[in-house]
């Protein structure tokens, strides 16, 4: 059974009154039940922050018509998505062309029938349930495909591509451009000692450290395995070297409730004059690896 909470909204739109009472009265056992008496009514209605999920529109109406109505509500990113069903006495099929036209769902002509009515939102209802409901599913999969499933970061496949933008932008307009790679240390005893599970959630809340730590601008994803890439536009060496010895910080001095202490090495490398991603990423994989080969927990930059 629907519950109140649950009930859709339908906006009435009759410059009588007693016919949008007697439409109320048709409605309101299914559905919530707003009224407006005129076009303008209808457009300030239809654009509140709880707008109506369908709207009854009397086409024959002083001042403004369902027609106008309609054409506004279409024009309008905010309600072009409302269905739109016509109510009318006229049985005039060029009325009924031009409003199909204008983007109406449907039309109904008077005298209206309760059941008809009834099944015709039904069916205007459903198909927009459904279509809000396949286009949140698109969205989630065209986020799936450019993040990590584990980390909600970007992945390697997404960080690639912003590379390339901001490789550009930097060329196009002589900014500096500089990228940190960062690998947790010793993150393989993690797996061997605590599982696998530990080892997943220790990587999400490195995630969750990252994205708390950097600059609004950076654009942070997991490159693999254990390994993370940042990007810093408007960022040279130096204050990229700077940023990674706070993010080294942050992992050195705060435990994981999975694995205890775990720290990270970082290498920094910035862009030069008409660099191409793999040559820069090279320089900052290079640097990391000094890293780690010099004790792991600290920050190397690129070398000449």
């Amino acid at each position: 059974m629907t519950t109140l909470a649950e009930r859709q909204t339908i906006l009435v739109v009759d410059d009588l009154r007693v016919n949008a009472m007697r439409m109320r009265s048709l409605l309101e056992p299914e559905w919530e039940v707003q009224i407006a008496l005129s076009g303008p009514e209808a457009l300030e209605v239809a654009t509140r922050p709880a707008a109506p999920d369908l709207i009854l529109l009397d086409l024959q109406m002083p001042g403004m018509n369902g027609h106008e109505v309609c054409r506004r509500l279409k024009g309008n990113p905010e309600t072009r998505e409302i269905p739109v069903i016509f109510i009318t006495a006229m049985e005039d099929w060029n009325d009924e062309a031009q409003g199909l036209a204008l983007g109406a769902a449907d039309y109904i002509t008077k005298p209206v029938h309760a059941p008809i009515v009834q099944a015709r939102i039904r069916n205007q209802l459903a198909l927009r349930n459904a279509q809000a409901e396949l286009a949140r599913k698109n969205q989630e999969l065209e986020r799936l495909a450019v993040c990590d499933r584990l980390t909600g970061l970007y992945n390697r496949r997404k960080l690639d591509e912003r590379l390339e933008q901001e490789l550009t932008r930097a060329a196009r307009y002589n900014r500096p451009l500089s990228v940190i790679m960062l690998d947790l240390d010793h993150f393989k005893e993690i797996n061997d000692t605590c599982g696998h599970p530990a080892g997943d959630t220790v990587l999400a809340e490195s995630a969750v450290r990252l994205k708390r730590a950097l600059r609004k601008n950076d654009t942070v994803g997991r490159w693999g395995g254990e390994e993370f890439l940042i990007l810093c536009p408007e960022t040279g060496l130096r204050d990229a070297a700077g940023l990674a010895e706070r993010l080294r910080q942050t992992f050195a001095d705060r435990d994981f409730p999975e694995a205890g202490r775990l720290t990270a090495s970082f290498g920094v490398a910035a862009c030069r004059a008409e660099d191409q991603p793999n040559k820069l990423l090279s320089r900052a994989d290079r640097a990391l690896y000094r890293a780690k080969k010099s004790g792991r927990n600290r920050v190397e930059q690129e070398g000449p």
